[in-house]
């Protein structure tokens, strides 16, 4: 377990909304405990992301949440890009390639 919550970014907040919207949409109305068991993240994590407590969102729960709503992950992040009106130039890569080694090195030790 991580010592201290990621900070959330803009486009964590914009990626937790529209993953919000999904699940509001979706006519299996699941509960956390059922996006929970459906994922593999505890029912507690689930509703800390879905009111924006504590740690941003990882990789892993951002894929695993988009999967689960049957979107790929690569278009929720394109269009939660495009709603945030980012240009590709102006994200830091080697920032965004550091959190996901940092975050594979957290689920590897799982």
């Amino acid at each position: 377990m991580a010592r201290k919550g990621r900070t959330w970014s803009d486009v964590d907040i914009a990626s937790v909304k529209y993953l919000s919207q999904l699940r509001e949409n979706d006519p299996r109305h699941l509960s956390l405990r059922a996006i929970g068991a459906a994922t593999g993240i505890s029912h507690g994590r689930i509703g800390d992301l879905f009111n924006m407590d504590n740690g941003a969102p990882s990789l892993y729960e951002f894929v695993s949440l988009c999967l689960l709503f049957g979107c790929r992950p690569s278009k929720v992040m394109e269009e939660v890009m495009q709603s945030l009106e980012v240009n590709h130039e102006d994200i830091d890569i080697d920032a965004w390639a550091d959190r996901i080694k940092a975050e594979d090195g957290i689920t590897q030790e799982r």
